[in-house]
């Protein structure tokens, strides 16, 4: 799990990072010259990526939770809780599912917090659930073929899919004065729930967009899984706002 996340996330960061903060400190002394002024500055140049890195990587976060939970202050759970919100409640709903369970992840790219076998369907990753859509009639016939498939569950995140619009939206949108209105709404709430209804099924399928019939099966198949959700953080937040929602497809 350690691996995964070191190399789809931090590995990477950390290392551009270093490499140009060495080589900037490099040229700071080369410039400046003299011994105490080479030293100083390096110093402080080792200091800041220390910093960066810290913060980059959580162990600043992990030590403080390391410390409430060994004084008894806090559970481990609640601790968790603080650290990642909701996320937390979605990993400890997924982990109580039956240990054969598999699960498709829409618009959330880290799948180390699960213990089941999952397949991540986000703009990193090669779609597990595109010849599904592109083939079937229905939305029914979307679900029967993730089934026949072997996956058991749906798991999707509005919050990251809202995200991604505002962050990284497909080109296709990027000149749309309806959806640049829609992404400078005040209210968040507002916002990220009509993002993540409204714009459903275009970031997941973002390199490659569906045809518009498509796209109109798949929203219904979308559709139809978050009524029958069997859990909800919108249950925690109100159903007017985004939500991490857990379909079976059973």
């Amino acid at each position: 799990q350690l691996l995964h996340a070191a190399d789809r996330f931090l590995a990477p960061l950390m290392t551009g990072a270093i490499l140009l903060s060495g080589l900037a400190v490099h040229s700071m002394s080369v410039f400046w010259g003299g011994k105490f002024q080479s030293i100083f500055i390096r110093g402080v140049g080792c200091a800041l990526v220390m910093l960066f890195c810290f913060q980059a990587g959580g162990p600043m976060k992990a030590g403080r939770a390391y410390t409430v939970v060994a004084t008894g202050a806090l559970t481990w759970d609640k601790t968790w809780d603080q650290l990642l919100g909701v996320t937390n409640a979605m990993v400890r709903r997924v982990n109580r599912l039956p240990d054969d369970s598999r699960l498709i992840i829409l618009n959330e790219a880290r799948s180390y917090f699960f213990r089941h076998r999952v397949s991540l369907a986000s703009v990193f990753d090669e779609s597990p659930i595109r010849d599904a859509v592109i083939t079937a009639k229905s939305a029914p016939e979307i679900r029967e073929k993730l089934v026949e498939k072997g996956y058991t569950h749906l798991l999707v995140n509005e919050f990251e899919q809202a995200r991604i619009l505002r962050m990284h939206a497909p080109l296709h949108l990027l000149e749309d004065p309806e959806f640049k209105s829609d992404c400078e709404i005040r209210d968040s709430r507002t916002r990220d729930r009509r993002l993540a209804i409204k714009y459903g099924g275009l970031t997941e399928f973002s390199v490659d967009p569906l045809e518009k019939v498509q796209l109109e099966v798949y929203r219904e198949f979308l559709g139809n899984a978050r009524d029958r959700a069997l859990w909800s953080t919108a249950s925690i937040g109100g159903g007017d706002r985004p939500a991490i929602w857990m379909s079976s497809l059973d």
